[in-house]
């Protein structure tokens, strides 16, 4: 979703001007990279954390 959110605001127009050159639209996509990294790492540590409990943990 946020590469077709980077995607049309390179394509889109508005009032004559791309959607991605007004200073809103680039700020918020700006916030919306921040979340989805963040949200990347979350899963990566995650599952990594999962992983290692599969592998490392005793079995009763």
């Amino acid at each position: 979703m946020f590469e077709l959110t980077v995607t049309y605001s390179k394509q889109g127009v508005q009032f004559g001007r791309l959607i991605g050159k007004f200073q809103a639209v680039r700020r918020q996509i700006t916030i919306l990279a921040g979340e989805v990294t963040a949200a990347k790492s979350i899963v990566i540590n995650s599952k990594n954390k999962c992983r290692n409990l599969l592998f490392t943990s005793n079995p009763i």
